[in-house]
């Protein structure tokens, strides 16, 4: 299995796990021009899509729903909440219902909550020939370790430096408010205390950690990288690979 990461952040989330001939899309924030072009790019084929997951159905991971479903000829899992919220993203695409587990494009797909204000919030962890991959975006608390203990490649949210989002961001204080919140999303340091507490068991498997959603005014990504790489140089664990997602390019595969 192997994961790239299309785009990333309030400007528009998209990626795809691939599994040999088949594959996942998650999430639809960007533009499917915009998909084609970065698909090219990293070598993906969007014809092997088998189908769309969604995290949550904010704009920037939504958008675009309508437009790939109907280009791709594909489903959408999501969940119920979902698809009785957002009638005009749905219009003439197929909708399944997201359960705890799923079999799809020779993956076992397990959704987990989490944290967060869209109308239903989700994780998922990619499970094929005993490898695993866990996704997990927008989030404001990390209360899901038992979910992704044991990953071979982790992506998760980075989203902001506290005293950045403060004294540097121009967003409204109720915004910042919201970031700050459990029901928005995680900061460095708190990104960084749950790859500490995976990365710290005795059975820790990771290979491959990816950070997204970051800000754009809040964060760099030479500041979101830097903690956990003093974090893996901390626990002797510098053969783990750290990357950073982004909202203008799409990022190679990372695989297992």
């Amino acid at each position: 299995m192997k994961v790239s990461i299309l785009a990333s952040g309030s400007n528009g989330n998209c990626a795809v796990v691939v599994n040999g001939d088949e594959s996942i899309i998650i999430d639809t924030g960007i533009s499917h021009r915009m998909f084609v072009k970065r698909s090219n790019l990293v070598g993906y084929n969007p014809l092997t899509a088998k189908a769309i997951l969604l995290t949550h159905d904010h704009k920037d991971h939504i958008e675009h729903l309508n437009k790939f479903g109907k280009m791709l000829g594909i489903p959408v899992i999501t969940t119920q909440e979902i698809f009785d919220k957002n009638p005009k993203h749905f219009k003439g695409v197929e909708f399944v219902e997201l359960t705890r587990f799923i079999e799809i494009a020779g993956m076992d797909i397990e959704s987990f909550p989490v944290s967060h204000d869209g109308t239903t919030n989700h994780g998922f962890n990619f499970h094929s020939n005993a490898k695993k991959i866990s996704f997990i975006l927008d989030t404001g608390k990390f209360d899901f370790y038992s979910r992704i203990y044991n990953s071979d490649i982790l992506v998760i949210e980075s989203n902001h430096d506290p005293v950045w989002l403060q004294e540097k961001s121009s967003m409204p204080e109720h915004r910042k408010v919201r970031v700050k919140s459990e029901l928005g999303h995680l900061s460095n340091s708190q990104t960084i205390e749950a790859i500490r507490d995976i990365a710290s068991t005795e059975d820790c498997k990771l290979k491959h950690i990816v950070l997204a959603h970051l800000s754009g005014e809040a964060n760099t990504p030479e500041m979101a990288k830097e903690g956990v790489v003093d974090l893996l140089d901390e626990l002797g664990l510098q053969n783990i690979t750290v990357n950073v997602a982004s909202r203008l390019n799409a990022i190679d595969f990372e695989e297992v």
